[in-house]
């Protein structure tokens, strides 16, 4: 919403400075210590899961988007480096309960792929030293091979010239 006489630069200032002005130093700690919880409990010898911490959850707790949490990381390094935390954190939440098969593989393949640039390697060693050369003969209609085909073909303009 743009009010007479303001520009749309101006108003993405204000939401912008309005955004920053939400910030409180305490939010760094909060951050840590809702990722440092349990993602699961235990009934009757039966893990079951809660929910995995994540950016846009601790945001949207705060009434604000994650742009704006990175926004405060742009303005507040200590903020920056929590997050950074913060991510290993869940980096390493998602890899221990793949591990355990408290979470499905496919999702936690996916979560830590997208999120944490984590892939599948492939080792193609045992391909490439088991490669042989791949020899491909041309034949035309007419009964000629690609190698009587080079003979009758000037390879370079001094060629070309010398066969004149």
């Amino acid at each position: 919403m743009s009010f007479a006489g303001e520009t749309h630069g101006e108003e993405t200032r204000k939401k912008m400075s309005k955004a920053l002005s939400k910030y409180r130093k305490h939010f760094c700690g909060e951050l840590l210590e809702y990722f440092g919880q349990p993602v699961y409990e235990e009934n009757s010898n039966r893990k079951t899961v809660i929910g995995i911490p994540t950016l846009g959850k601790f945001a949207f707790a705060r009434k604000v988007t994650v742009r704006t949490l990175e926004r405060w990381g742009e303005a507040h390094p200590e903020f920056a480096e929590a997050v950074e935390v913060a991510m290993e954190m869940q980096k390493d939440m998602l890899a221990d309960g793949g591990l355990i098969g408290l979470f499905q593989p496919q999702i936690t393949k996916f979560l830590l792929s997208a999120n944490h640039g984590l892939h599948e390697k492939i080792d193609r060693t045992d391909e490439q030293t088991n490669a042989q050369p791949l020899e491909i003969r041309m034949q035309y209609r007419d009964g000629m091979q690609h190698n009587d085909l080079e003979k009758q073909l000037p390879d370079t303009k001094e060629d070309q010239e010398k066969e004149k």
